[in-house]
């Protein structure tokens, strides 16, 4: 299935909705960790989700969710940009890694 990262803006907002707009993402397909050849999971940068999809228009679809998700959970939720991409090949790192189980 193929991979897709998604990077957005939040803006600020009373009552930061960051962590429910997380929570929600990881039930709708979305993680903030990424598993490494080296069989090491990889924290993302902060507004940086990746997940597998069947295409790019459901990887899209499905982030919209998160965010109308998160405002039904009473949360004022405005993103100010956000980009999905389709992953071929990818290098990263983080100073935040934990090995897999």
């Amino acid at each position: 299935m193929p991979k897709f990262l998604v990077t957005y803006d939040l803006q600020d907002a009373p009552h930061d909705p960051h962590a429910t707009f997380i929570a929600e993402a990881e039930g709708l397909g979305w993680h903030a960790w990424s598993l490494s050849g080296r069989n090491v999971w990889y924290k993302l940068p902060n507004t940086t989700l990746r997940g597998e999809f069947n295409t790019l228009s459901s990887a899209v679809a499905a982030f919209k969710k998160v965010w109308t998700a998160t405002r039904n959970r009473g949360y004022r939720v405005t993103i100010e940009k956000w980009i999905v991409v389709e992953c071929v090949a990818a290098s990263y790192d983080s100073d935040v890694q934990q090995p897999s189980e």
